[in-house]
């Protein structure tokens, strides 16, 4: 049966619609189709042999049924009844269409469920774009409670540093990003929320001698070496960290730019230089080093969420409405 369908199409009033190919239409008369339910009324008088139990079963006229089976059968150009006053009984053609149509409905509104599904966004592929430190935890846990809601959206994570990430967001390969808020909060054509509160740090190795202190004297950075991530790594992180330390008097002495965090934090360790960080990045690197919080509005931010207005991926609503729900459960 599967061979003789060409196309399928839905009908507001039919449901799926079956379109047979050209090389049968000598079979079939006028409109070359066949719908879903033309075949679900066939496979009530199939089944009952009966059209009055039939039309009872579907809730219509017996009338509008004989009708409905007539049509088919004109559209097959085949009787699929034979009818007696006593009897209903299968054709020979009868029998042939009734072996298939049951497998055929079945495997087709699996189809229909499925295409819903996509549509309504509890179904496909989700982007979600990240950095590492900020995220680490938290993640992998809300990931993992989405998928219990919808297991059958397949989520595709891409870890990158700002810069990349923000570009890889900009051209619409990822669907939801998870950053810092000075790294989109200037962008055109994106919405975001915070998510935890954050800030920078002083990163020094254990035995400097700034790392017992409680209030940072700032004079004493001005001849320190400092280690801080490639320009093009953290476009806006880079001219940031040059604002922070000019409203504290004084240059930072740039001596190395790796291009991971992991790299900045392994200089410091292993005593190149100093480093401002964010804060949130000591909550998974604090083995001899130490991060020392620094005061002041200007360095203040937000851990974030962001996506594209406009974007058509209907997961990404589900995403985020299941995001503040997690997030509300977990403020409990």
């Amino acid at each position: 049966m599967n061979n003789l369908i060409e196309k399928i199409t839905e009908s507001e009033n039919s449901g799926l619609v079956f379109h047979l190919p050209l090389r049968y239409s000598c079979f079939v008369k006028e409109r070359q189709r066949m719908d879903t339910k033309s075949l679900k009324y066939f496979l009530a008088v199939a089944e009952h042999r009966n059209f009055t139990k039939a039309s009872e079963q579907l809730y219509i006229t017996q009338s509008a049924l004989s009708h409905h089976i007539a049509e088919l059968e004109s559209e097959l150009s085949t009787k699929l009844f034979i009818r007696t006053t006593r009897s209903v009984n299968l054709s020979p053609s009868g029998e042939i269409l009734y072996r298939s149509a049951r497998d055929l409905i079945s495997r087709f509104d699996q189809l229909a469920t499925e295409i819903h599904k996509v549509d309504s966004g509890a179904s496909g592929e989700l982007v979600i774009g990240h950095l590492f430190s900020p995220f680490k935890d938290f993640l992998p846990e809300f990931t993992r409670y989405f998928q219990t809601e919808y297991p059958d959206v397949e989520i595709r994570f891409v870890r990158k540093n700002m810069g990349p990430l923000f570009e890889t967001f900009s051209r619409g390969e990822i669907d939801v990003l998870f950053t810092m808020s000075f790294d989109i909060k200037e962008m055109q054509g994106v919405e975001w929320k915070p998510l935890f509160p954050d800030g920078m740090s002083l990163v020094v190795r254990f035995d400097h001698p700034l790392a017992n202190v409680k209030t940072i004297d700032y004079a004493m950075l001005r001849d320190e070496p400092f280690i801080t991530l490639e320009e093009v790594e953290t476009p806006r992180f880079y001219p940031l960290l040059i604002q922070v330390c000019a409203a504290r008097g004084f240059v930072p002495n740039i001596v190395s730019t790796p291009t991971t965090v992991e790299g900045v934090l392994m200089a410091v360790k292993a005593g190149f230089g100093i480093a401002i960080m964010p804060t949130s990045i000591g909550s998974y690197f604090v083995h001899d080093l130490q991060f020392i919080e620094m005061e002041g509005e200007d360095i203040k931010f937000s851990d974030a969420v962001a996506w594209r207005k406009g974007n058509d991926n209907p997961a990404v609503p589900l995403f985020l409405s299941a995001l503040d729900r997690f997030l509300a459960d977990s403020a409990l």
